[in-house]
């Protein structure tokens, strides 16, 4: 009782505080009554708990009044001006002239290849244009790629860029300007260790060590040597390093690998706290955006920046996955939610999702988009999770390409290392897509596909459907729960 009057006295402020509710991109613009929120209709107080496992709540939600459902994600994901996001605070109140870029010299990436995850169907002028050529010395995009960007891309408005993280282009030009400088020389250089481990795993600790790198004022340089990724010749010759499938990460590295002779590689410790992995001028950087400033939100904001940068994919990595697709299309072109979907071996880190209850997040994204026939996407290495949606849902189309699978785990991949590198960079993109994604942060891959999507995948807007581990899934939701550092969990390391 004390927590339903307690909830009614929040409503009560909040309704006297803003007015009204806007339910935004949900379709229902009416506002909400005072009478109607502190109804029974609207008693919710059972989602403002800590759940351990995400998936019962939308479960919980399959019961809710249309009015409950959007009430609660509004809540989740507050909205300033035209964004939403679990990384806002509850009140937007202090950025109501927020933009997401400041100007429209600004709303375009500082390279190309930032937009190929995005868009495969690049000008053969686009291609021809070196990576390290795209910057005037000022930092601005030299005008004939402007041109060309804005020809292709149809980019010549804030709106084009309003669906990515704020500041991102700025953010962007930041790093490719620190990583490509006019001159090498002068300049301190440090090797990124590159671990044979997970794939998500060995991206998101290198994003960590890119930005410890940088604070230290290091230009961050790539290993040349063999990565167990990369290992097999058939796509990747003779170049079996990181840079098999992604640009180059700086313009130095030749002049590094020229000029030294005796190398100079990081030392790193896994579990350094989250400090050391964003850059010290972030607080700062954001201090005119509405994301909360904290450790773990400064943290998650960086990496996904990061991740961005490091994850240019070259093109031809780009002309595999169009190939690949030639002989293995899609039945459909529009796919409306995709699910990455974690078994096997990471039952040894986390608790794995049933794969029916993945279903509970997509049966409210039939309500939200009033749709019943869902086309879903699936990336898993569980065969038999497919066979079960297949076989199991009737009102859902289950799309997946057709790949062996292998759900044993890293030390089953590792034997045939690039062939799954490039299949889940070929489901990533699928992922990069789709308006909605379903996933568990605890998965390192449902992570990484996550910070990609609310960069330069453009679905920063989008609602994420997290279904595994955590105890809350928003700075606001954190809020409302009492948790003391109002951040998720898995925000930070785990």
């Amino acid at each position: 009782m004390e927590n339903l009057l307690l909830f009614g006295f929040m409503t009560l402020y909040m309704y006297w505080h803003r007015k009204s509710f806007n339910l935004g991109m949900y379709g229902n613009k009416d506002s909400l009554n005072l009478h109607f929120l502190l109804s029974k209709r609207c008693d919710i107080t059972r989602l403002f708990k800590q759940h351990q496992l995400w998936y019962h709540i939308w479960d919980e939600l399959g019961n809710a009044t249309d009015a409950e459902l959007h009430y609660f994600l509004n809540l989740i994901y507050p909205t300033v001006n035209d964004q939403k996001s679990k990384l806002f605070d509850c009140s937007d109140d202090n950025y109501k002239g927020f933009h997401s870029q400041k100007s429209e010299k600004e709303a375009i990436y500082p390279d190309e290849s930032y937009y190929r995850w995005a868009s495969s169907h690049l000008t053969q002028n686009m291609n021809k244009q070196s990576n390290h050529q795209s910057l005037n010395q000022n930092g601005t995009p030299n005008s004939h790629n402007q041109g060309l960007f804005n020809d292709f891309f149809n980019i010549g408005s804030l709106n084009n860029h309003s669906n990515v993280l704020p500041k991102t282009i700025e953010f962007q030009k930041k790093l490719f300007k620190h990583q490509n400088p006019m001159t090498c020389e002068g300049k301190r250089f440090i090797e990124l260790p590159i671990n044979d481990w997970g794939l998500g795993s060995v991206l998101i600790h290198l994003s960590r060590k890119f930005i410890m790198a940088m604070n230290h004022g290091y230009i961050p340089i790539m290993p040349r040597k063999k990565w167990v990724w990369a290992s097999g010749t058939h796509f990747c010759g003779k170049d079996n390093s990181f840079t098999c499938f992604f640009e180059e990460i700086s313009n130095c590295t030749n002049y590094y690998y020229a000029n030294y002779s005796s190398k100079n590689t990081m030392a790193y410790l896994d579990k350094l706290p989250p400090p050391f992995h964003f850059p010290v001028w972030i607080e700062e950087f954001l201090s005119d955006t509405p994301i909360f400033n904290s450790l773990e939100t400064n943290l998650y904001y960086s990496e996904a920046q990061v991740l961005a940068y490091l994850m240019r994919p070259k093109q031809k990595l780009i002309q595999w996955m169009d190939d690949y697709i030639k002989k293995d299309p899609l039945p459909s072109k529009k796919i409306d939610v995709s699910m990455h979907i974690r078994h096997g071996d990471k039952g040894i880190e986390m608790k794995l999702i049933p794969t029916m209850e993945y279903m509970n997040a997509a049966k409210i994204i039939q309500r939200l988009e009033k749709k019943k026939n869902l086309t879903i996407f699936i990336s898993t290495e569980d065969q038999n999770a497919i066979y079960q949606l297949r076989n199991s849902t009737n009102d859902v189309h289950v799309l997946a390409f057709n790949h062996e699978r292998t759900n044993g785990g890293y030390h089953a991949f590792k034997k045939d290392a690039t062939n799954v590198a490039l299949i889940s960079f070929l489901n990533l993109r699928e992922c990069l897509r789709s308006k909605y994604f379903v996933g568990t942060v605890r998965s390192c891959w449902s992570f990484v596909t996550n910070a990609l999507r609310i960069s330069v995948g453009f679905h920063f807007n989008e609602i994420y459907f997290e279904v595994g581990q955590e105890t809350c899934l928003s700075v606001c939701h954190c809020k409302k729960i009492g948790r003391p550092r109002n951040r998720p969990y898995t925000w930070g390391i785990w």
